[in-house]
């Protein structure tokens, strides 16, 4: 896909500098603010999806996200703006990008994984970086500034993935709303487990290359979805994470294996749901990223497994199968072939 290379770059840009700004704060409502902020950037991608879908024009809303959470950086005295801000821009840059990469993947989930893989380092390395706001914001404004433009001002989207398809009534049957429901409690459950995985050895390099394994299990997944079905590498790929969970606990090593196979099934769950709607591609990416965020909810309001994280991924892993491989077997059988 033409432009895939360059929403990889943006989406790495994004993730960091929504993650360097809203955990630099130090305010004593931080902790709410964080809460708004994840409203904005996972909740809203449904309304804004349903907005992508109805009007097209998916590249350049990418590019207005870039931009706007480039804005986001200048309130820096402004906590609660610039969570809001910041996202705002997140959830139109994920649904835009996520929108034109469904439209042109051509049948195949390859290109969704490699789109939605860069965020989780973005995401670690912003964090890791906020003590060093002086030196990292003037860099970080002019990277996201030089993104927006190049989306903003660039040449068309490709054919398949340009023109408004306009609002059209997808035909939901019984078996297709099952489907959804079964591809939303996955990834609501997916959401909710990466929240408990607080690993004592999590620290330094290895919470660094936890960071990794997050994001080539979203990458291996799709590639591994293409070539073997979905069905078929989601359930291998559950269970090698089930396994791996098992010895955890005291291994960074396999820990890191676990969390890798774990996120395989991240573009799966979104382009089965795409498969499903596929009148409405924006919906359908924002609706299970409405289930990411009610999937930290639990986390935000005190629930905590972290003491018991590799038992919590061993049975996270099984019921994940569980729930998966229906949704899946409800969706056209020939979605699934190898």
């Amino acid at each position: 896909m033409e432009k895939l290379w360059l929403l990889r770059i943006a989406h790495f840009c994004v993730d960091f500098g929504c993650a360097f700004l809203c955990l630099g704060y130090a305010e004593e409502n931080i902790h709410l603010y964080l809460l708004i902020y994840n409203f904005c950037a996972f909740a809203l991608q449904m309304p804004f999806g349903l907005l992508v879908d109805r009007f097209g024009k998916q590249y350049k809303v990418a590019g207005a996200g870039v931009l706007i959470t480039a804005v986001s950086m200048f309130f820096l005295n402004h906590p609660l703006l610039g969570c809001i801000t910041a996202g705002v821009g997140n959830a139109l840059f994920h649904v835009g990008g996520g929108v034109y990469v469904l439209k042109g993947c051509k049948d195949k989930c390859t290109p969704l994984g490699e789109f939605v893989a860069p965020g989780a380092l973005g995401l670690f390395l912003g964090g890791y970086f906020t003590s060093e706001w002086e030196y990292i914001r003037p860099v970080a404004l002019f990277v996201l500034f030089l993104m927006a433009a190049v989306l903003l001002f660039g040449k068309s989207e490709e054919a398949a993935a340009a023109e408004p398809s306009g609002m059209t009534t997808p035909s939901l049957t019984k078996k297709s709303v099952a489907a959804l429901v079964f591809l939303f409690l996955v990834v609501f459950l997916r959401s909710a487990a990466g929240f408990q995985f607080g690993f004592t050895w999590k620290t330094g390099v290895a919470a660094l290359l936890f960071a990794v394994a997050v994001m080539c299990g979203k990458e291996l997944g799709g590639a591994l979805s293409d070539r073997f079905g979905m069905s078929r590498s989601s359930l291998v790929s559950l269970l090698l994470s089930g396994i791996f969970f098992i010895f955890s606990g005291n291994s960074a090593v396999c820990g890191i294996l676990a969390v890798l196979f774990f996120n395989c099934t991240m573009p799966v769950t979104l382009f089965a749901a795409y498969k499903t709607v596929k009148q409405l591609p924006g919906f359908s990416f924002g609706l299970l990223t409405f289930a990411l965020f009610l999937g930290l909810l639990p986390s935000y309001f005190g629930f905590s497994m972290a003491a018991y994280a590799a038992a919590f991924g061993v049975a996270a892993s099984v019921v994940s199968v569980l729930l998966l491989l229906p949704g899946l077997h409800l969706i056209k059988p020939e979605s699934d072939a190898a």
